[in-house]
Order: structure tokens, then sequence, then C-alpha cells
């Protein structure tokens, strides 16, 4: 007999938020280096822009690079980004333990653990190559201002204007960004973690369960207590992996392979 558990599936939506937090602090970081570096900016853009020796690509490379160093240097965020790995990977192993101990009163038998350590460094090379493109998003936009000016050689006020609202403009794009990287990124790896858990477990299946409210895509709603593979995920992926998606697995036990469950924990899969 194949039975999943009544009990809520909780979503780590405070945990999305602190990651939400961490990558705002980072963008914000990054906004004031650009407005530390904006007098340098354009000290070099006019000495620069009167050698007409001088490829303008190569110094306004020059430029973004220094400061994309100092960006590099100054805001370390890889360890961050590892912590909340470990923050996701604790909450997806609580729930997958409490869920099992509602059903069949008892800690899950552990199997051989499984790498863990290698999805610590995919997440975190992943992530890390997230946020990094808010740097080179910024560098390109300074970069585009920078080259308009030798276009047109206007002059220092003009162009310290320009820069502070090209400065400005990335700094609220960056923001939803980071908010974006956050809720997409915490979601995909608690998907993750709770398909390790429940393979750990011996479980083959799962059924789909969203968070009820109007934020559930029509696609998703249509899945609600539907039974689904870990072999055979959806075309968009499994709970979790589509972007932005709140959506959790109920994992479905095969009694003849599990502990009898205690009556009145569960439900049968019909």
């Amino acid at each position: 007999m194949l039975i999943y558990p009544k009990v809520k599936i909780q979503y780590p939506m405070s945990l999305e938020r602190e990651y939400a937090r961490i990558l705002r602090d980072y963008t914000r970081g990054v906004n004031q280096i650009c407005r530390d570096y904006l007098p340098y900016m354009v000290d070099e853009a006019m000495a620069n822009s009167v050698q007409a020796d001088m490829r303008a690509d190569s110094w306004i490379s020059n430029v973004t690079d220094r400061v994309k160093e100092a960006i590099d240097s100054k805001l370390r965020i890889t360890d961050k980004i590892s912590a909340m790995f470990e923050k996701v990977k604790g909450f997806a192993k609580s729930q997958q333990g409490k869920i099992f101990t509602s059903i069949f009163g008892s800690i899950p038998k552990q199997r051989p653990p499984r790498d863990y350590e290698m999805l610590k460094q995919i997440w975190t090379s992943q992530n890390l190559t997230l946020i990094k493109s808010i740097d080179d998003r910024t560098m390109e936009a300074i970069h585009y201002a920078l080259s308009r000016n030798v276009i047109r050689t206007v002059g220092r006020e003009t162009l310290v204007s320009e820069l502070t609202q090209t400065i400005k403009h990335m700094a609220g794009v960056n923001e939803r960004r980071a908010a974006l990287i956050a809720c997409d990124q915490v979601g995909k790896l608690n998907s993750q973690l709770a398909q390790y858990e429940q393979v750990n477990q011996g479980v083959d299946s799962y059924i789909w369960v969203t968070m009820g409210d109007s934020r559930v895509r029509p696609a998703h709603a249509d899945r609600a207590g539907k039974r689904f593979y870990w072999n055979n995920p959806p075309s968009d992926g499994h709970p979790g992996w589509p972007i932005r998606c709140r959506c959790s697995a109920a994992p479905c036990y095969d009694t003849d392979k599990t502990t009898t469950p205690k009556a009145g924990t569960f439900k049968i899969v019909r």
C-alpha cells in the first residue's frame, strides 16, 4: 500500500527572506563602492577623452576592472552562500524527519549518506555566478555611460550627473535581481534536498503540494494532490524547480518496504 502524510509540508519562507536580505546588502555594497569610485571614473574620463591615440575601450575597461576588483576584495559573499546552504539543508532534513516520524513514530533509519558536499559546492558555485552577474551588469552600464562621454565629450558636471544616475538606476535593478535570486534559489535547493532525503529513505514518488494561495500558477494548481516520480519529473521540473515556485513534495511511502504506519496519520494514495 502507498501512503503519504497528513502533516503540512512547510516552505522555508524565513530562510528565503534572510537570503534576500544578504543579497540585498551585497547589492548595496556594490552601489556604495561604485559611488566611492565616481570621482576616479570622472577623472579618468576627463584625462583620456582628449587622447585620440589611446583606444577608448582600453582605458574604460581599465576603469571598470579596477572597480570590479574593489568589489571582489571588499564584498566577500562565498561564505554566506555556503552558510545558507547549511541552513536550508537543516530545514529540509528536519522537515523530512518530522514527516517520517508522524507516520512511523520513529526517526527514519539512516542509509549511507548522500554526497551533500558535492551538492553544496555546485549550489554555491551557481549562486556565486548569479550574484556576480550583478557586478557584470553594473560594470556594463558604467562602461556604456563612459563610452557615451567619448562620443559627445561632455563636461565634468554632466558626466558626474549621468554616472550618478546610472549607478542609482542599477542599484534598483540589482536589488530586484537579488530578491529574485534569493526566492528562486532557496526554493530550488529546498526541493533538491527534499528529494535527496526522500530518495535516501527509499521513496521513489511524491504527491504535489501547493501553498494554496493566489500566487500558485494554474499548471501547478492542477497538479495538487497528484502523484509524480522522482525519476520522471513534469515538463517544468519537480516542485520548487520552476522559477519562484514554492510548491513541495509530500513523500509516498510503500508499506511493503517500510515499517507499518501508525493509524490515522496518513492518507492512502488512490
